[in-house]
């Protein structure tokens, strides 16, 4: 379940079965980076 309300960078990978929250921010670039530049994974079941 993935909520309206989260924001998912590109270049984000979820597993099965995560349960993503209002909110919650996955994937934001570190500084001097671009968006989606570095591969965030979440595993399965997270």
């Amino acid at each position: 379940m993935i909520s309206e309300k989260a924001i998912i960078y590109p270049n984000v990978k979820l597993g099965k079965n995560c349960v993503i929250e209002d909110f919650v921010i996955i994937g934001a670039p570190p500084k001097d980076s671009f968006a989606g530049e570095i591969e965030t994974i979440i595993g399965d079941n997270a």
